[in-house]
């Protein structure tokens, strides 16, 4: 084989997969229209979660029917959750299209350990500052700490 083959055999890889961590119950789909451009630019399809973090609570009930009943919400939230995060996916051009996907935990962990098997992650900050920053903190610069890999931070609205 030659060199030209070789290198034309290594340009056919798989296509690069980014993933896009959202967070649907403050408006996290605002930047859908970059995560586009950026998966264009790179070739790249783009899978979507977003992490429930009530689900961290479960194990802390301990009454059977609550714990039950807490499961069963969870499960409907779920499910409500996955459609929001499918029609996220929907906004994006159809080449650029992964899976929709939804865990429960905590999101900076849970994200940073599901972003060492993509090519890059994509965050959204709003750029919370003064006292909403102190007192809420931001998720996008834990994920940022936990993550040792390639980050793309799109940078929100001030509020």
């Amino acid at each position: 084989q030659t060199m030209a083959h070789a290198l034309q055999v290594e340009s056919q890889e798989v296509q690069m997969k980014l993933l896009y961590a959202i967070d649907i119950r403050d408006d996290g789909l605002w930047h859908l229209d970059e995560v586009a451009r950026w998966a264009t630019r790179l070739d790249a399809t783009v899978d979507i979660v977003y992490v429930n973090p009530f689900g961290d609570y479960a194990p802390y009930v301990l009454d059977p029917a609550l714990n039950k009943a807490l499961h069963q919400g969870m499960e409907k939230a779920k499910k409500a959750d996955l459609e929001v995060v499918t029609r996220a996916l929907g906004e994006l051009p159809e080449g650029v299209r992964g899976q929709g996907i939804v865990e429960k935990g905590d999101a900076a962990p849970v994200v940073a350990e599901m972003a060492r098997n993509y090519d890059a992650l994509l965050l959204s900050t709003r750029a919370n500052k003064g006292i909403r920053r102190l007192w809420l903190g931001s998720v996008a610069e834990r994920v940022l700490r936990l993550h040792k890999g390639t980050s793309i931070v799109l940078h929100g609205r001030d509020d």
